[in-house]
């Protein structure tokens, strides 16, 4: 799992579209549940015309409530938001972050939803959902593989539905969509996903673990006997991960559900083996390694080649082929730089088949342009309408073939094996095992690369580490050491079990004794003790018919000693010895030696069933022997008893003759059919080459039918776009042109030039436009403004892009207010300028006239009447003020409220000016005010606010009364109650007050 997927908390939905994808993908984010407590981001990658401003974002803000954003470079990936591809960009994620990138236009059309799709599988693992919906090409098929094999889901619209089919049904085609549906049913299934325990933190599954460790041997017994592969030695979590998904996929919350519907669904168990096969691959991956492959191991293993000799190469786990094929180039490269000839022989296997036959076909997405350079790309590729097909001359250097690399035996003679991200899967026994059948298969000093997180373990003393970081290793010659460990299935325990006592005197025995102790009781015929290795420990009688001791260095190991066909017939029976515990037979295996042919039965037996000790199997040869034989041996028994000791010698020597001859004979004879076998091999891809490529011929001329094709989806796919921005824009047309004639106020829109471009019908009453006037200077067209800095200030505002705003005059005493201000474009351009008049005069005009029909129904008033404005400067003032205050109108006028307060009333006043410009005066108050004279009056004030049409608080008008004399008779009055209160206590108490006379 990657454990980058760990940090995000939601999952991420990236949604390929092309062609008709627009209402597709509406039709999707429609049916997306709102306020839902489960947090899901949808990125949409869809195919842009590089010179096409998208307006999608604003058709989707329609349809969904989710936040629509076009992505930008460094944006961090939100949940609960729709994001958009913009133009001419390559979209990434890496880190919770949007990555961008230029699209090369040289390299134009790309494949933009197969890179997303493949950067969000390595981002977010199991938590990303790849979907491909209505499209006319192939594009983002290569990308779901790679969501799947990290362990995410894929979807893709039902084909009926889209309207253009191809990008559907390109994906569906490759084995690789979970889901096929109408996009009306997508969201559904998408969270229903979502909400799955499998990808929840793993820390919540743990309730499951003790169920999944019993269930999960069951499950691959089932795909054992379904495909005949066993994938018991992977490591657990991987099978986990791969089981979870296929849980998930199918709703089923249990393991123990998923076994029942194993067991009821042989398609569910071909699906679960495919998905544990899934690997991930491309061009030159992880290209250090390959730069390294190139520049330093294949010089120095090319150096010690022989002129025209093979060079050979294996390629295990090989997938769809890529790796292979980036060897091949990587040699021919190399191979461009030296002068000596050698023989390339490729050997790619996979135990997929549909994966071989990928292989076989060479053919690939133009995304490969991402990991493949244009020189490359040029010379080894043939560009096949929107696909890239390998060179014939790279093709004819891969064999390609199914293999089991734990089952089969390997390829041998081997000058370099690549096995990359392979053995990651693996638990430590079966990697071993591997290596050492990588051991075997290489020459001394041969090569070996693994994946960049692969090493070879506990398998160190097999092999030299040439650069650790880079995975680059070369073989050990290792004496002693096991080979051909690797093909045998793990030995099985016998049913029976020995007692105690004779498992220890087993243990102490040596295989000698061993050996012996087995012999005497049963067998007297020629044989040998091996054990689990296929090393030989014990010889008994004369075994030199059926065994060769090889040339060079001694082996001990019996299938590089055996004759013939005994080889394939012996690793069979020790197969079916260590699985079933019991002997195994082989009967009438033909064997020729020295000219003559023999039949014989072949007997294997477990000799130890320790679990804790290492197998040993006792191989027998009965040699079956016709009449005329039996009476020759007697007559040579009879013979030699004759002749003596000396005869008999002789006699050895020229059988051991004999013998060597017949053993190199049947060598060189061994190597030629194995030569030969490979040559055929060869011959045989050859021929399925040239067949693929007159098939090519056809798929040329279907090719231009598929271009032709595309570019008409990508111009439909524009003309959706445009015809809903037209759309758009005649609605905002039809508005601004209804609010432009509403308005009361004269606005002027120029272009940079001061050309006319648009005006209000306010606009003709100052400048004399009509509509042909559009497109001519302003400077050229007469108006009623009496001002000659008109043009200067538009002219300024251009050079400073800062506002002006003033009072202008015009004919007829007429003013207006004037505000030019830059016309900014949506990209924040400037594009012109804005230029508004709002006539003043009309609004002072109106405040005028109200103010003075106010003063004449109010001039006779006896109180004092002002209206002043919100600075406190009198504008109003009528005879009832006069009297009270002393001050004429003509006086009043020129002063300000102010004047008429007395000190200690300023903050007063102060505060009742600021409440005015908010409209909120009280309704009356008592205050004070001063006369001409410097008297101060006690003053009863009522208060009024004036404001025009439009609410705008612009004067302040008060009724003023002198209430000084009934302050005064109320001070009078408030004495006079107090003294008759005062003589009223007085008479209460006796102490009534005497008069003069008294």
């Amino acid at each position: 799992m990657n454990k980058k997927a760990l940090n995000y908390d939601f999952p991420v939905v990236g949604i390929g579209a092309s062609a008709g994808g627009l209402e597709a993908i509406k039709g999707l984010l429609a049916q997306v549940p709102t306020g839902s407590e489960d947090d899901v981001a949808f990125v949409i990658i869809q195919h842009m015309d590089p010179d096409h401003e998208s307006v999608m974002a604003s058709l989707l803000e329609k349809i969904t409530k989710m936040e629509v954003r076009e992505i930008e470079d460094g944006m961090e990936v939100e949940p609960n938001c729709v994001y958009i591809n913009p133009p001419r960009k390559e979209i990434g994620i890496s880190n919770q972050k949007f990555r961008t990138s230029e699209f090369d236009r040289e390299q134009l059309p790309k494949l933009p939803i197969d890179s997303f799709f493949r950067s969000l599988s390595e981002e977010l693992a199991e938590k990303a959902i790849g979907v491909v919906l209505s499209g006319s090409n192939a594009d983002g098929s290569t990308g779901l593989k790679a969501i799947k094999g990290a362990g995410g889901m894929t979807m893709a619209q039902e084909e009926s539905q889209a309207q253009y089919r191809e990008m559907p049904h390109s994906a569906i085609n490759t084995g690789f969509v979970d889901y096929v549906l109408p996009v009306e049913k997508m969201a559904n299934k998408m969270f229903d996903y979502v909400r799955h325990p499998y990808i929840e933190a793993s820390a919540k599954r743990s309730a499951q673990d003790k169920q999944f460790e019993k269930t999960v041997p069951k499950i691959l017994d089932l795909v054992r006997k379904e495909t005949g592969h066993d994938f018991t030695n992977y490591k657990r979590t991987t099978i986990r991960r791969r089981i979870e998904r296929r849980m998930a996929v199918h709703q089923v919350k249990g393991i123990g559900d998923y076994l029942e519907l194993l067991r009821e669904s042989p398609d569910e168990v071909g699906e679960l083996f495919q998905d544990l096969l899934i690997t991930v691959t491309n061009f030159f991956r992880e290209p250090e390694s390959f730069a390294f492959l190139k520049d330093q191991v294949l010089p120095d293993l090319l150096d010690n080649k022989p002129r025209d000799s093979d060079f050979r190469v294996w390629i295990p786990g090989c997938s769809t082929g890529e790796e292979a094929y980036s060897i091949g180039i990587l040699l021919r490269e190399v191979m461009d730089e030296r002068t000596e000839a050698l023989n390339f022989q490729l050997f790619a296997t996979d135990l997929d088949g549909d994966s071989i036959e990928a292989a076989r076909q060479g053919v690939y997405p133009e995304s490969i342009a991402t990991d493949v350079s244009n020189e490359r790309l040029e010379r080894f590729f043939e560009k096949k309408g929107e696909n890239y097909k390998i060179s014939g001359a790279i093709r004819r250097m891969v064999v390609f073939a199914e293999h089991d690399l734990i089952e089969d035996p390997p390829f041998s003679g081997l000058d370099l094996i690549s096995c990359r991200n392979v053995l990651i899967y693996m638990n430590r026994g079966l990697h071993e095992k591997v290596l050492s059948s990588f051991h075997y298969g290489l020459n001394k000093d041969g090569g070996l690369l693994l994946g960049t997180s692969e090493s070879p373990g506990e398998s160190l003393d097999l092999f030299h580490t040439v650069d650790k970081k880079k995975s680059v290793f070369r073989r050990k010659d290792t004496p002693g050491k096991s080979k051909n460990t690797h093909w045998q299935s793990p030995l099985s325990e016998r049913g029976d079990v020995l007692a105690g006592t004779e498992i220890e005197e087993r243990k102490a025995l040596k295989p000698r004794d061993l050996a012996e102790q087995m012999i005497l009781k049963s067998y007297s015929d020629p044989g040998v003790l091996i054990d689990e290795n296929y090393t030989i420990h014990y010889f008994h009688g004369n075994t030199e018919r059926y065994l060769s001791p090889p040339e060079g260095k001694p082996d001990m190991n019996i299938l590089e000693m055996v004759r013939g066909d005994l080889r394939y017939k012996l690793t069979g029976a020790v197969n079916e010895a260590s699985k079933g515990g019991d002997a195994a037979t082989r009967e009438d295996v033909k064997l020729k030696y020295n000219g003559e042919e023999a039949t014989l039965d072949l007997f294997v037996e477990p000799v130890s069933q320790d679990p804790d000790s290492v197998k040993y199997f006792m191989v027998v040869f009965e040699e079956e022997k016709s009449a005329a034989n039996l009476e020759e041996d007697e007559r040579t028994e009879e013979k030699e008893m004759e002749v003596g000791s000396d005869a008999a010698e002789e006699r050895v020597e020229t059988l051991e003759r004999e013998l060597e001859e017949t053993k190199e004979s049947l060598q060189a004879t061994i190597e030629e059919l194995e030569t030969a076998n490979e040559e055929l091999k060869s011959r045989n891809e050859e021929l399925q080459a040239t067949n693929e490529e007159l098939r090519s011929t056809n798929e040329e001329l279907q090719t231009a039918r598929e271009e032709a094709q595309s570019s008409n989806e990508e111009l439909i796919s524009v003309n959706q776009e445009l015809k809903e921005k037209l759309n758009q824009l005649s609605q905002s047309e039809d508005d601004m042109r209804n609010l432009l004639d509403s308005t009361e106020i004269a606005i002027l829109f120029l272009d940079t030039d001061l050309h006319v471009r648009r005006f209000t019908p306010e606009a003709t009453e100052l400048f004399n436009l009509i509509e042909s006037d559009v497109g001519r200077p302003l400077p050229d067209i007469s108006s009623r403004i009496d001002d000659t800095g008109l043009i200067e200030d538009m002219d300024e505002v251009l050079d400073t892009l800062q506002k002006i705003n003033r009072e202008v005059p015009a004919e007829e005493g007429d003013w207006y207010e004037m505000e030019i201000m830059p016309y900014r474009t949506t990209e924040d351009v400037v594009d012109g300028l804005v230029v508004t008049f709002k006539d003043i005069t009309r609004v002072e005009r109106k405040r005028l006239k109200s103010l003075r029909r106010l003063a004449a129904a109010l001039n006779d008033s006896n109180d004092a009447i002002a209206v002043f404005g919100l600075d406190g400067e009198i504008q109003e003032w009528n005879s009832g003020a006069e009297k009270t205050y002393g001050y004429t109108e003509a006086e009043a006028k020129e002063m300000n409220i102010r004047d008429l307060v007395p000190e200690g009333k300023i903050r007063e006043t102060e505060n009742l000016l600021d409440e005015a410009k908010s409209g909120e005066l009280p309704d009356s108050l008592e205050t004070r005010r001063l006369t001409k004279k410097g008297r101060v009056l006690d003053i009863w004030l009522t208060m009024t606010t004036l404001a025009d049409e439009s609410g705008k608080v612009y004067a302040v008008a008060t009724t003023e009364r002198d209430i000084s004399d009934f302050k005064q008779k109320e001070k009078n009055y408030k004495k006079e109650i107090s003294s008759l209160k005062a003589e009223l206590r007085g008479a209460r108490t006796g102490n009534e007050p005497r008069g003069e006379g008294e």
